[in-house]
């Protein structure tokens, strides 16, 4: 279906790249009123951490629909990025007026993006099915 190089690359990285401009997007303005209504303790970090979880499996997406093989190594790679987004996004809310930065929704950025490790073999089956019935 997607043969080309560069339709490939498009299908494969355009989710990611528009979760973090969705990310962005969110962080640049006040918090939703929605999420300043705690329905359990660490809520916050909760959410940070499963964002960037998927943010890392859309990364891994990337790479697969690239052609990259199944490995550790992008796993590693893929969670990497999505931590280094999330420590790009809380400098960025280090400018925004009704925004801070915040040490501990980094780590919960970056915990959530390192969940990608231990849950690789699901991820990969789940890609791996997808790029094969969709990708041509």
């Amino acid at each position: 279906m997607w043969k080309s190089p560069l339709a490939r690359a498009i299908v494969g990285w355009l989710p990611a790249v528009l979760l973090m401009a969705l990310i962005f997007f969110f962080s640049s303005r006040d918090a939703p009123e929605i999420l300043k209504h705690k329905i359990f303790d660490l809520q916050d970090k909760a959410l940070h951490a499963a964002a960037y979880f998927v943010l890392a499996v859309l990364f891994l997406r990337g790479f697969l629909w690239r052609g990259h093989p199944c490995s550790t190594r992008f796993v590693v790679l893929a969670a990497a990025l999505s931590a280094l987004y999330g420590a790009t996004d809380e400098w960025h809310q280090r400018y925004v007026p009704t925004r801070t930065a915040d040490f501990s929704d980094w780590l919960a950025d970056a915990v959530g993006a390192m969940l990608l490790y231990p849950l690789q073999g699901w991820v990969w089956r789940l890609l791996s099915w997808e790029r094969e019935r969709f990708g041509g």
